[in-house]
């Protein structure tokens, strides 16, 4: 497999599910997460989900970038699944040196640069691919 970033990168898979893909891109030092669009009609099921998916990260994440990449995602914004999605943007944030969040909305946008302010968290949030690959490898 290629990435359009690192075409010769090596990519492994760490976890893929109903609702998400975890990649990193070991050498890059920077890791990819990928929602699906398969929209939660079960939040039980998601927050089960994200559980899983955290138990895959690692101590040396902690020298990892991370693209948090959601263009794929149903667009949700209640509170019971905003609750829900706590936990695991805490846990991300705070186990990888930098986080982007990467959308296709002007309105995924207000939505996750709200989250991030209300939450006390410095996470470049964009919609361009090259931004949140460059920062979650450490550049500007």
């Amino acid at each position: 497999r290629t990435s359009s970033q690192w075409p010769a990168a090596n990519i492994s898979r760490l976890h893929e599910s109903e609702f998400w893909v975890f990649e990193e891109f070991p050498e890059q030092h920077v890791a990819v997460l990928r929602r699906t669009p398969l929209p939660a009609s079960s939040l039980t099921a998601l927050a089960s989900d994200n559980d899983a998916l955290l138990a895959k990260l690692r101590d040396d994440h902690l020298r990892f970038g991370l693209v948090v990449d959601t263009r794929e995602a149903p667009l949700r914004n209640d509170k019971a699944f905003e609750e829900t999605m706590s936990k695991l943007r805490v846990e991300l944030t705070s186990r990888f040196q930098r986080c982007a969040v990467l959308l296709d909305s002007p309105l995924g946008e207000l939505q996750v640069t709200r989250l991030e302010r209300d939450e006390g968290r410095n996470t470049l949030v964009t919609r361009s691919v090259a931004a949140a690959f460059r920062f979650a490898a450490g550049g500007l």
